[in-house]
């Protein structure tokens, strides 16, 4: 054992201040505690390996797409949309919660930055010297112009682009579709906007499809609303004219003037041939011709037919036969249908017409005499038929011209080819009504009016007297109002004479006449039979003629 003296300190407390310390050193220990902090030991033996801790809960992760998220992730993760840069999450009960955009707002403009340096001399720029070509073969060019005149547009059929500004040789198939494709119907509209009536020439209530004889100088309808006519001096030529039966693509008929004996072999210079058909005022009303300056032109399409080749005229007067405009139209493909488009300006003055009388004629002219002639293409004052270049197409007997698929419509548009121009005429239907505005008879459609063709519904009537006695019969109403009062002719549908017959009594009448008409109607009169009594039953077949 030592003994260590240790001096009292402040480190050392006692409980008296002047009392010492007696520490007795145990050598086996060899330990004193002191507040002193002594110098590290050395480094010890590592200790051997823990055992492992068990697995640690799933974290969770930041996911991204392009779309906002629907399904993904697990609850406590967060999603990124790469598209719109809004963060989600996190998500929480297997709901994603509203994004919130990582874009922040827009910040200041910066300052001007600083002109970069003078760039290098560019090419020299001319004005053009030539257009850019509109058809042929694309090609690459190089141009330091100001229009690429060296640029060529590919063929316009092969672009299969609708030109406006030219002509273009399409197929029908191609009009066709390029007018589905601009949701265009011409046809239809044309159709009701044309002021001919009858101009296939498909309704033919006088005559049906019989060839007639004409007399020179007195023209006639042939079929309804077209005329057929000629004026020979020498008066030995003999024409006749028909319905036909035939006619181009798309049309069913049409009117034929023919050279049926001695042929107009010199047209003398008052000789003249032609097909005409005239159109009441109130038809053309809508091209505004009867006020001074008229601007509105005429498009006038047909298809014309012969047997031998020539030059015919275009022909259109006014009713007054004071205003004339003829036309050219060269027909070099004998012995088949040739269609035709001709526009006509606007006339600078003239009577045109505007109620129920002629106010257009338009004509083909086959043959005219120098009396009748005109330059050609311009108005004239006076009446004429055609131009100095219209060759005699009757100059031997046989020949003959046709024509068919008349439209006058006002504008300068019309159908381009047969095929639509087919699509411009009204159906059967629609034309008879209107043709029956100018003639209409009792008869059945396919009967000729004539004298003992039989009985119709529409001939029939009650007698209104006794045997004997003279009366006023009942009112026969017209199917359509009539351009103006009708010329009424009577016929026996019996007898071969113009007296109403009495089918119960099976005997004529002593007398019939016309006792009154109107635009609407017309009434008879006349003497029963001396057998017969009131209320027989009779009948009478008539027509009536309003016709321009």
């Amino acid at each position: 054992m030592s003994e260590v003296e240790v001096i009292n300190r402040d480190n050392v407390s006692l409980a008296s201040s002047d009392s010492n310390v007696i520490v007795v050193l145990d050598n086996e220990v060899e330990v004193i505690q002191t507040f002193e902090q002594g110098p590290p030991g050395p480094q010890g033996i590592p200790g051997i390996q823990g055992p492992v801790g068990p697995n640690g809960e799933d974290g969770n992760t930041v996911l991204y797409g392009p779309n906002d998220p629907i399904f993904e992730g697990v609850d406590g993760d967060f999603w990124i949309n790469t598209t719109t840069h809004f963060i989600f999450g996190p998500k929480a009960a297997g709901v994603w919660p509203a994004g919130t955009s990582l874009v922040g707002p827009q910040g200041v403009a910066g300052p001007q930055g600083p002109q970069g340096p003078q760039g290098p001399a560019g090419p020299t720029i001319n004005p053009a010297t030539a257009v850019p070509l509109i058809d042929g073969v694309g090609a690459v060019g190089n141009s330091v112009k100001y229009a690429r005149e060296d640029h060529v547009h590919p063929s316009d059929v092969a672009a299969s682009a609708v030109r406006f500004d030219a002509v273009q040789a399409l197929t029908g198939a191609q009009l066709l579709q390029a007018r589905q494709n601009i949701c265009a119907a011409p046809g239809d509209a044309m159709s009701y906007s044309g002021i001919q009536v009858n101009g296939s020439g498909e309704v033919s209530q006088r005559l049906g499809a019989t060839p007639v004889t004409l007399v020179s100088g007195t023209p006639r309808y042939i079929v309804d609303s077209i005329r057929a006519g000629y004026f020979h001096a020498a008066n030995t030529a003999i024409m006749s004219a028909q319905q036909l039966g035939a006619g181009p693509p798309g049309f069913s008929a049409g009117i034929q003037l023919t050279s049926a004996g001695a042929p107009m072999s010199a047209p003398g210079a008052g000789d003249n041939a032609s097909l005409s058909v005239p159109v009441e005022g109130y038809r053309c009303q809508r091209l505004g011709w009867n006020t001074a300056g008229a601007t509105q032109p005429l498009t006038a399409c047909f298809f014309f037919y012969s047997n031998v080749a020539g030059t015919f005229s275009l022909n259109v007067r006014n009713g007054a036969n004071d205003r004339s405009y003829s036309k050219s139209c060269a027909y070099s493909n004998a012995a088949n249908w040739t269609f035709y488009k001709v526009t006509i300006p606007p006339p600078p003055s003239g009577n045109w017409a505007t109620g129920f009388n002629t106010s257009i004629d338009f004509r083909i002219t086959a043959v005219c005499g120098t009396t009748y002639q005109q330059p050609d293409g311009a108005w004239a004052n006076g009446n004429f038929l055609g131009t100095p270049a219209t060759t005699n197409f009757f100059a031997a007997s046989g020949n003959f011209c046709a024509a068919t698929g008349f439209a006058l419509l006002p504008g300068s548009d019309g159908p381009k080819d047969w095929q639509s121009l087919a699509a411009c005429q009204r159906s059967f239907v629609n034309e008879f009504h209107l043709c029956q505005r100018y003639y209409e008879k009792s008869f059945q459609y396919l009967t000729v009016p004539a004298q003992g063709t039989g009985f119709t519904s529409n001939s029939l009537f009650l007698q209104a007297g006794g045997a004997g006695t003279q009366s006023v019969q009942p009112t026969f109403f017209f199917k359509a109002s009539k351009r103006a009062i009708p010329t009424i002719t009577l016929f026996n549908p019996q007898n071969g004479n113009a007296l109403a017959r009495n089918v119960s009594r099976a005997s004529d009448w002593a007398a019939t006449a016309l006792n009154s008409a109107d635009v609407d109607c017309f009434q008879i009169y006349g003497t029963s039979p001396g057998s017969s009594a009131i209320f027989d039953t009779c009948g009478i077949h008539w027509t009536a003629e309003a016709g321009l």
